[in-house]
């Protein structure tokens, strides 16, 4: 566990956790109760920036979402994420890797190095990641997670919403990291059900997409610990 410390009435203070995100709603979207239960959570996004010359970059998941260019989305979804995290009161670290969108190659060891140098140079008592279901990047990020080099313990996440819409994949995906199926944890709590809605409310640019249907927020978040 990392160290915890006195604050002036000789209470023991908790650290942060670190809560390691691929895209920038995954985290709140996946978690978000219990992050509201723990409010004291850093999370960092790791694919949260720009490709090169952003001004002339057009995806089209970037224009289902309403930008017009690279830089603009990744703008706006930075300001998203922050009111989101704020309102759970969450801070914020985003790294400069680019979205898988973009078709930029991140290697899991350079993810693994930044995140490295993150959890080295600061107190944390836990870490919590995605198992990685899916999405490439998820499952990138995932594998950098568990190449960290730390007695933290580690817990790892069902990402949704495709721990929903494509279930099969959770059970292959635990059997690949040996995880046992049974999760650890699961948070189904109707006020922090309230506070995780209000957080993803704060995506806009993603609501209109679909991907925030919010029947796929009323669900438990399960948990498993592998470190």
């Amino acid at each position: 566990m990392g160290r915890r410390s006195f604050d002036l009435q000789g209470v023991w203070k908790l650290n942060k956790l670190l809560v390691i995100s691929p895209h920038f709603d995954d985290a709140v979207l996946s978690i978000g109760q219990f992050m509201a239960e723990r409010p004291d959570c850093e999370v960092v996004t790791i694919f949260a920036g720009v490709p090169d010359e952003p001004d002339t970059v057009h995806t089209p998941y970037d224009k289902k979402c309403g930008f017009d260019n690279a830089r603009n989305a990744v703008g706006a979804r930075i300001r998203e994420n922050d009111e989101a995290t704020a309102l759970l009161n969450a801070t914020t670290i985003n790294l400069d890797f680019p979205d898988g969108q973009y078709g930029i190659e991140v290697s899991e060891e350079r993810i693994t190095e930044v995140l490295q140098r993150i959890v080295d140079g600061r107190e944390y008592d836990g870490i919590y990641a995605p198992i990685g279901l899916g999405h490439p990047d998820h499952i990138k990020v995932a594998n950098a997670v568990l190449a960290i080099e730390t007695n933290l313990p580690v817990t790892l996440w069902e990402d949704v919403p495709i721990r929903i819409t494509e279930p099969q994949l959770v059970p292959d995906r635990l059997k690949e990291l040996g995880i046992k199926y049974w999760p650890t944890r699961s948070i189904f709590n109707r006020m922090y059900i309230a506070d995780k809605v209000r957080a993803l409310s704060c995506y806009k640019s993603q609501i209109g997409t679909g991907i925030l249907d919010p029947y796929l927020m009323y669900v438990p978040e399960r948990f498993y610990n592998v470190k």
